[in-house]
């Protein structure tokens, strides 16, 4: 008698314990929904982040909300694709205008990037969430796939990336930016040149880029100096091994703050998070990656587009986009501008 009462107590008391934690579950629901409605995208991201186990759905939701924080949720992004692809394709009779759905789709994520500092950052923790769901065939609430979800993101995050070269703007309008070109000339001496200390008249509108040694900072990054021919003269960052070019926003003064004036050379580049992030991993892997995963995508007008893109940037055709790439894109959108 006693064993059967303690049985029973046992199955009442497990009982119990799954109905609290179905309620707290669902309480837990709730709580998520009524923050996605109420646009608290932040606490969506702490509440899903504190859980150790998420479900598929949780990182879904939870990379939702890093790409709404972000204000670059995927109707967003379908729509900056969608709108920048048709203005170009208008002015698809016009020299200058050719080949410039990327840069006018870039300009327009460099507008949110001015505004939102932390959109890089946001957009690599949503392609992690995403990544963590093992069926990428899933769909999240909104009926899209995780693999699309994933490619949204990694081409919005390569072209963040893009947007901290220089002002984008500037290459849309008017075809040059002194930051753009000094980018575009750092990159081209580092990944085809790396070898060299000092190239002279490398590339067009570049005078000289040449590669310095400083023992106080070597540990932590090389220096490049880049001088125009218009004779400004800019610098850039390198990791220690000087094999690639780190990603900066602006520049730091003799004071340690922030400015976005380069002192004709004598601010340093200002890195966006760390030697770690660069051209390569922020920029090139990125594209390659998330123009991979976009190749999978149900919405194929927007696919289309973003293989447009592609093909902008892919300069030798070869089906993969490489750093000198970039620096070659820079530079053909500059002489369109310039015929």
């Amino acid at each position: 008698m006693i064993k059967m009462v303690s049985t029973i107590t046992l199955t009442l008391s497990l009982l119990l314990f799954s109905g609290c934690q179905t309620d707290e579950a669902g309480e837990d629901s709730l709580k998520t929904q009524q923050m996605w409605d109420d646009g608290d995208y932040t606490g969506i991201i702490d509440s899903l982040e504190s859980k150790q186990n998420r479900s598929a759905q949780e990182n879904l939701k939870l990379g939702n909300a890093y790409m709404n924080a972000a204000n670059l949720s995927f109707g967003d992004l379908a729509l900056m694709i969608t709108e920048t692809s048709n203005k170009a394709s208008s002015y698809s009779n016009s020299r200058a205008y050719s080949n410039s759905a990327y840069a006018e789709f870039a300009q327009k994520i460099e507008n949110n990037v001015k505004d939102n500092p932390l959109v890089l950052e946001y957009l690599q923790k949503a392609v992690a969430s995403f990544s963590m769901v093992d069926d990428k065939t899933s769909l999240d609430e909104n009926n899209v796939s995780v693999d699309t979800l994933i490619g949204a993101a990694q081409t919005a995050q390569a072209t963040s990336a893009f947007s901290y070269l220089g002002d984008i703007s500037k290459l849309v309008n008017n075809g040059f930016d002194d930051e753009l070109i000094a980018s575009s000339c750092a990159i081209y001496h580092v990944y085809g040149f790396k070898d060299s200390l000092e190239l002279n008249n490398p590339i067009e509108n570049c005078v000289q880029t040449k590669i310095v040694n400083r023992e106080d900072t070597a540990d932590k990054y090389k220096i490049i100096l880049i001088a125009l021919t218009n004779g400004m003269v800019y610098q850039r960052l390198l990791t220690p091994d000087g094999a690639h070019v780190i990603l900066t926003d602006g520049y730091l003064d003799a004071r340690g703050e922030m400015t976005y004036d380069s002192a004709d050379g004598f601010n340093k580049p200002n890195m966006v998070q760390d030697e770690t992030l660069t051209i390569t991993s922020a920029l090139v892997m990125a594209l390659n990656e998330g123009f991979e995963e976009i190749l999978s995508l149900t919405q194929e007008d927007i696919k289309d587009d973003i293989i447009e893109f592609r093909k902008e940037l892919d300069t030798d055709l070869n089906g993969i986009i490489e750093e000198l790439e970039i620096s070659d894109y820079i530079h053909q959108q500059v002489e369109n501008y310039s015929l």
